[in-house]
């Protein structure tokens, strides 16, 4: 580039007898300096967004890792939990526990059995019309709606086709995939404990 530029100031001095030659000259590298800077920006910006791209991947692997890791060891402390003499209402703490939510587990009748933490317990009478709605859709339904800024799942207990009880999960913002997987693990370990 400064061997082009030479002879560009040649060519305005001797050539095109311009009176400032170096003015023009300056003024064209200039410009090729700015294109150069431009072109060197532009490739460190998409090197940068590659590594930020790179990076955002890692992280979100790790995160799901961890998410994963996490449910694994809450279903095994489920598991152990249900086998438990008292599998039912220590698979509802556990839970609870794992979720940060609160667990309830009520009967057919729609009557508190279990509730993790106690004041879990506060939340039958609320959830109460929607258990009639879920009992009367029948065993292979359940549902999800919004209480009180709470998110609520609710499923029904029935091992054999028959309804046997609800679990009811409330918990401060919806629930991530590995969290409903939780409660899909709970609901068959306590309807696996009622058929004992």
């Amino acid at each position: 580039i400064v061997l082009m530029n030479v002879v560009v100031y040649f060519i305005y001095r001797e050539i095109w007898q311009l009176r400032s030659p170096l003015i023009s000259t300056l003024m064209h590298a200039s410009f090729q300096g700015f294109a150069s800077l431009t072109a060197w920006f532009a490739f460190r910006a998409e090197q940068t967004r590659d590594e930020l791209a790179a990076t955002n991947a890692d992280l979100l692997a790790a995160a799901e890792y961890e998410a994963v890791t996490r449910t694994v060891e809450a279903q095994r402390d489920l598991t152990r939990a249900a086998l438990a003499p008292e599998g039912d209402a220590a698979v509802v703490a556990r839970l609870a526990a794992a979720l940060g939510a609160h667990v309830l587990l009520l009967d057919a009748a729609g009557r508190l059995l279990h509730a993790a933490p106690r004041e879990a317990a506060s939340w039958v009478e609320a959830v109460a019309p929607e258990v009639e709605r879920l009992r009367l859709r029948g065993p292979r339904t359940s549902a999800s709606f919004s209480l009180d800024d709470r998110h609520i799942v609710m499923q029904p207990l029935a091992p054999a086709g028959r309804v046997r009880g609800f679990l009811v999960v409330a918990g401060p913002q919806a629930f991530a995939t590995a969290d409903l997987a939780l409660v899909n693990v709970g609901t068959a370990l306590i309807s696996l404990a009622m058929e004992r």
